[in-house]
């Protein structure tokens, strides 16, 4: 869903230490400032934050446009936005913590946590994609109704909505896998799944005997002192996370798009952050020194794509849209 709402992390494998990355030269800075400029321009985003990041350090950042048009708030790299499917970067970080804890094992099945579920897959495949479970549950047809309708129309319809965690387990028990059982394939062909991921986060939620949010922000937001990343796609007063808008162009300029609540898929898409915290949360995934994995975890991770799907040797640029998960 193309919404105009841009937060961008730069995550690059350079060599240790080098001085010309500590101290970027004005002209480099003066280009990486004219390429986000015109980003933001090709894309008709009312706001783009970008950071850079080497290390532990942000080595450029820039904020351009606005938050909230309507109150002309300005971006910046504390600006919270919905993160969206990033959230299941952090689920992933979970079911590699609660297995260095001996609390799960790899390949325990799921329907051990969640019985409702009468199909079978183990965490390791639900958390690399490797399920052969659809993208979405049964429960999300009337979401996939509300995307539609709002994208074909463009009127105000009040907020999209994915399933109830009711309805998500109700619907369960009549999924089946449409893909062969486990193969472990790369990262370029596996099947996305949503509903694999809300099974995940429902499955680690009953291991860890500890609400879902509470144990992200415990063990894993505080100790990286996140502290501007949490759970929520909508903001108020007390905590304000950029609006989503649509370009319709230039005559007609910018709509707001639904507001967007995930339910049973807070597991997949229900946090937000900034491009601070998020900077951290990377660095924090290359840290030798990281109070949140230890290294043979943060390597499983990278290298069987728990949680991450590389297409490079870096973290690219992520598009994180309001209104519905990516």
């Amino acid at each position: 869903m193309r919404f105009g709402l841009y937060l961008l992390i730069g995550f690059f494998l350079l060599p240790a230490n080098p001085i010309w990355v500590q101290e970027l030269s004005d002209s480099i800075r003066a280009q990486l400032s004219l390429g986000v400029k015109e980003f933001q321009k090709r894309y008709q985003s009312p706001s783009i934050v970008v950071a850079v990041v080497h290390g532990n350090d942000i080595i450029f950042s820039e904020a351009l446009g606005f938050t909230d048009l309507e109150n002309k708030v300005p971006a910046t790299i504390d600006s919270r936005y919905q993160i969206q499917s990033i959230t299941k970067l952090f689920t992933a970080t979970m079911f590699m913590q609660l297995w260095e804890r001996g609390i799960i094992n790899l390949d325990d099945d799921i329907r051990k946590y969640v019985p409702e579920y009468t199909s079978d897959a183990t965490f390791l495949e639900l958390a690399t994609h490797n399920s052969g479970l659809p993208r979405n549950a049964p429960a999300d047809i009337e979401f996939a109704k509300q995307v539609d309708n709002w994208l074909l129309t463009k009127m105000e319809q009040g907020p999209i909505q994915s399933a109830s965690k009711k309805a998500f387990i109700t619907s369960i028990k009549f999924v089946t896998r449409q893909y062969p059982e486990y193969q472990f394939l790369n990262q370029g062909t596996r099947r996305y799944s949503n509903l694999g991921y809300g099974l995940l986060g429902m499955g680690l939620e009953k291991a860890a005997e500890t609400e879902y949010e509470q144990y992200i922000l415990s063990n894993i937001c505080t100790p990286l002192q996140l502290y501007d990343t949490g759970f929520g796609t909508v903001g108020s007063e007390s905590n304000p996370i950029a609006k989503g808008y649509f370009y319709r162009g230039d005559k007609e300029g910018f709509i707001r798009t639904p507001d967007y609540y995930p339910n049973s898929m807070v597991y997949a898409a229900g946090m937000y952050s900034t491009a601070a915290d998020l900077a951290k949360f990377i660095s924090a995934q290359f840290d030798d020194n990281s109070p949140v994995l230890s290294g043979k975890s943060r390597r499983m991770m990278q290298q069987l794509g728990i949680g991450w799907l590389r297409a490079y040797l870096f973290c690219h640029a992520r598009r994180f849209d309001a209104g519905g998960t990516v």
